[in-house]
């Protein structure tokens, strides 16, 4: 049942009261080996490893739900690490559906290590079926929960009426990962091979046609679903990361589809090459996440009061919201009362002051709303090189190795990622070189001729070239005077890599590439490889330029970024109720997630949300439209430089829902070009120069005055002269103001 899939649901919103149920269940399991003495049986599972962000994971989940979908606590049932035994699971899963009745909602999100068990009398091939893995699966007889085994309970759901979400943040691969360096923990545990003997076959959940089940996993079958670390420094599964962000970005309105998609393209600007998959009806697909009619859930993130001392107040709700420090958070029920968060204590706890109000009216379990929008000040972009222990003479050397090994006949030799993916990653760590084969198997080999000859037989290498230590000091030097940009210490931690190849002429050259370098993102948003230059004399000033050109890349790399992962502010007064659609003018047919090709001509539509009509008026906004290239190049596409900030108010009536904004035709190069829409309550001063900017370097070559209006330092971001590269600090801007955002991809 390979097909069979486990997936999420979350939402983001506060939701009006209404005559339906929301129950959940959240699992997250980190801890797997043994207790004490206890020798697990040889006939079930002998290889256990202990996870390290599945429990916050689950916490994160758990705070989430309860502050953005008004998910009532007593009705989010929890399971972590050791009580998470087969039994327990099993037994919350029928607690689950014996509450929920038709037309409820319900929740099951699941991070842990996921695997395959042995099933003689299964009809796959391999006798396996995939499952998830309880915390005392190192017991004698203990099975794991498998595909078939949920099916059954999720049909169950199905049957009874209720709208199942369900997310597995697991993986049922023990393939390596793609990339250099790279060797993150992945949600994979070996095969247990205690047999289930179950010759049943039920029904695959998203295969059925009620459009009440919806399904997302982190990672296809054959990838690895792998751990990370937040931008707080906390461990998660880097899907779960995604989907928090994704969640974050997007309006409650929107489509799970939509989340689907946004997920993907986070992934992929952290570096991770895993691809999430989605499931279930198509009408189900094209709902929100939980299926809740839209119109019902209300753009706001509801944050309770878990204590006060004094004028100090502990919230209930962190990093999982996205607060930071900064924040303001206005009483619901009481706009008198203003919140100041200070300090950030964790997933779900904060610590705010009082700055307007009496203490004395704020009660435990009031709810307050975020009225303000901060920028976390976190590093835009991480980038990892290789410490190296490396002369300038012995790099020579390598780079006369990788210049034979190219041209020996019998090697395919592969350094543009773009167009292929290479059998062999070849890379130093220290002195040692070490193979990455067919993401199966890494080994140490000698660095010659001969010994990469061997292992390269009928297959495809890369070989890394180190870096000087004289570059990668003078590396770290140039990076250090941004804030924004960070060398990590860590492969894992990173969004790209120093690379090195060697150019036409043989000499050492570098550049970046994506942590985990796939041909399959070729026309990702993000580049996979950026150009690569050459160490042509070894001198200070050739180092120099060297590791400033590479600079150049990474500051280009992280306005990308930036711009991709931007959530607008989250506030139910903030409203601006339209989404993006491109038509193929030929066929006059909406465009989804398939290409466009070469000459194809498409329009750019501002289209209303189905709940546009409930709304009792939409505020107008001036609407700028922009594009933002792969290399970070920002493009103005509306209104006219020179019309002036006249005619672009929308919506211009409360009665029309389409907006025709503008044509083009699709030209070279190919690759996914990321349109956005910046709605502003109020005109955006200097809008032709800010919205048109070559590279990193802003608007004209100077960032204009922030007091020009609160979305300049907005506009600066991923700039050099930005506030968050000079000073490494966040912003705040007041919560009017609307982000749109939407991907078209083009091939030949």
């Amino acid at each position: 049942m390979k097909a069979f899939i486990i997936s999420i649901i979350f939402c983001i919103a506060g939701i009006k009261s209404f005559a339906q149920n929301q129950n959940a269940l959240v699992i997250g399991i980190d801890t797997y080996k043994p207790l004490g003495s206890i020798k697990p049986s040889a006939s079930g599972r002998v290889d256990f490893r202990n996870l390290d962000g599945c429990r916050n994971d689950a916490l994160a989940v758990k705070s989430l739900i309860q502050s953005f979908y008004a998910f009532k606590p007593q009705n989010v049932d929890t399971l972590f690490n050791r009580k998470a035994t087969r039994a327990s699971i099993l037994a919350k899963f029928a607690t689950l559906l014996n509450k929920s009745n038709a037309g409820d909602v319900a929740f099951i999100y699941y991070a842990g290590h996921g695997s395959q068990q042995r099933n003689s009398l299964t009809k796959e091939k391999d006798s396996l079926d995939e499952s998830i893995v309880p915390a005392d699966t190192y017991t004698a007889g203990v099975g794991d929960i498998r595909d078939k085994e949920l099916a059954k309970i999720f049909n169950a759901f199905i049957d009874k009426g209720v709208k199942l979400t369900v997310i597995l943040d697991c993986c049922h691969s023990g393939s390596m990962s793609r990339g250099l360096y790279d060797k993150p923990k992945s949600r994979y545990i070996a095969t247990n091979y205690f047999d289930a003997k179950d010759d049943s076959n039920p029904q695959a959940p998203e295969d059925r046609k009620e459009g009440t089940f919806l399904i997302i996993s982190a990672a296809q079958d054959d990838e690895p679903a792998e751990e990370a670390v937040d931008e707080n420094k906390k461990p998660h599964g880097a899907f779960t990361i995604s989907l928090l962000e994704a969640i974050k970005q997007q309006s409650v309105n929107a489509s799970a589809l939509n989340l689907f998609r946004s997920i993907g393209v986070i992934l992929k600007s952290k570096g991770k090459s895993q691809e999430p998959v989605i499931g279930g009806d198509v009408e189900r697909q094209n709902q929100t996440l939980f299926g809740i009619e839209r119109g019902k859930l209300a753009d706001k993130i509801l944050i309770p009061v878990g204590s006060v001392d004094g004028t100090t107040v502990q919230l209930q709700g962190g990093f999982a919201e996205g607060l930071y420090k900064g924040h303001q958070l206005k009483g619901t029920n009481d706009t008198t009362l203003v919140l100041e968060v200070e300090k950030v204590d964790g997933i779900d706890q904060a610590t705010a002051k009082l700055i307007k109000g009496s203490i004395k009216k704020v009660k435990v379990g009031q709810l307050f709303e975020i009225s303000n929008w901060v920028s976390s000040g976190a590093p835009l972009l991480k980038v990892y090189v290789p410490q190296s222990v490396f002369t300038a003479d012995q790099v020579d050397q390598l780079a006369k190795l990788s210049v034979k090994l190219k041209n020996t006949e019998s090697v395919k030799y592969v350094d543009d990622f773009e167009k292929t993916d290479p059998d062999i990653l070849a890379y130093f760590v220290d002195n040692k070189l070490y193979a990455n084969i067919d993401r199966k198997a890494l080994e140490e080999i000698k660095p010659d001729l001969k010994s990469l000859e061997k292992i390269s037989a009928n297959k495809s290498i890369f070989l890394n070239l180190p870096a000087s230590k004289d570059l990668t000091d003078k590396l770290k030097q140039v990076f250090s005077v941004n804030k924004s940009i960070v060398i990590v210490n860590n492969a894992n931690d990173a969004n790209y890599i120093l690379y090195g190849t060697v150019n036409a002429e043989g000499q050492p050259s570098y550049g970046l590439i994506n942590a985990q370098a796939s041909s399959k993102d070729s026309l990702a948003s993000m580049p996979l490889q950026t150009r690569n230059y050459a160490v042509t004399d070894k001198t200070a000033e050739n180092y120099d330029d060297v590791a400033t050109n590479i600079y150049d890349l990474a500051k280009s790399l992280a306005k990308v970024k930036v711009w991709l992962t931007l959530a607008s502010p989250v506030d139910d007064n903030n409203v601006f109720p339209f989404h993006l659609e491109f038509i193929n003018n030929k066929t006059k047919e909406v465009v989804g997630t398939s290409a466009v090709k070469i000459g194809d001509v498409i329009s750019l539509r501002l289209v209303a949300d189905s709940n546009f009509a409930t709304l009792p008026s939409v505020p107008q906004k001036y609407v700028y439209i922009f594009t933002i290239d792969k290399y970070g190049e920002m493009q103005l596409a509306y209104p006219n430089p020179r019309a002036g900030s006249v005619e672009n108010k929308y919506p211009s009536d409360n009665t029309r829902t389409i907006y025709d904004m503008l044509t083009f035709k699709i030209k070279e190069p190919v690759g996914i070009d990321n349109f956005y829409v910046l709605a502003s309550d109020t005109p955006i001063p200097g809008y032709a120069v800010l919205f048109n900017q070559k590279g990193t370097r802003g608007a004209g070559g100077k960032l204009p005055d922030p007091k020009l209006h609160p979305l300049i330092n907005l506009l600066s971001l991923g700039n050099e002269d930005s506030i968050g590269a000079t000073r490494g600090v966040g912003f705040e801007t007041p919560s009017t103001w609307n982000l749109l955002k939407a991907p078209l991809k083009s091939s030949h």
